[in-house]
């Protein structure tokens, strides 16, 4: 089974493995209205990130899985640590009410060096929740994607 390079992308651990630019964005608890469990994930405060630095290397593919629900539209990069070179990204559309499932893929240049790290924003106006954050590796057979994974964890 292929690992997620990913720590604490549940947040269940609170902030364990995750950077925040700053103390407005937060780990909330939420009751599941069927079970009785809280389930963890992080709110970005408008024009804040989180971010953490999984092992990825270059001239490697991987995905990212994760859920989302927010107000304000945000997005999702491959970034330098400490720095805004920002090398891939894409955005995190809108989804107000309900979880909403995103998958991306990216592909690590030569070019863009070590130190990155795994990059979300939320932009002005409001907030983005994320949740269940998964960064596989990937190898390409002829033009097609191969993941051997079977579950989650």
């Amino acid at each position: 089974m292929a690992e997620n390079l990913i720590r604490n992308g549940d947040f269940e651990d609170g902030k364990t493995s995750w950077n925040f630019t700053s103390g407005q964005t937060s780990i909330i608890g939420e009751e599941d209205t069927v079970i009785p469990i809280k389930n963890k994930f992080c709110r970005i405060s408008a024009t804040e990130s989180v971010y953490q630095q999984p092992f990825i290397q270059a001239g490697k593919t991987y995905l990212v899985n994760f859920r989302h629900r927010n107000a304000a539209e945000g997005t999702i990069s491959i970034q330098t640590n400490n720095s805004h070179d920002t090398h891939w990204q894409e955005p995190i559309r809108l989804a107000p009410a309900a979880w909403t499932s995103a998958l991306e893929g990216f592909h690590v240049e030569d070019k863009w060096g070590g130190n990155l790290v795994l990059h979300f924003h939320a932009n002005a106006g409001s907030y983005v929740d994320i949740d269940d954050v998964e960064v596989y590796e990937v190898t390409l057979h002829g033009g097609k994607v191969s993941l051997t994974r079977i579950h989650k964890k």
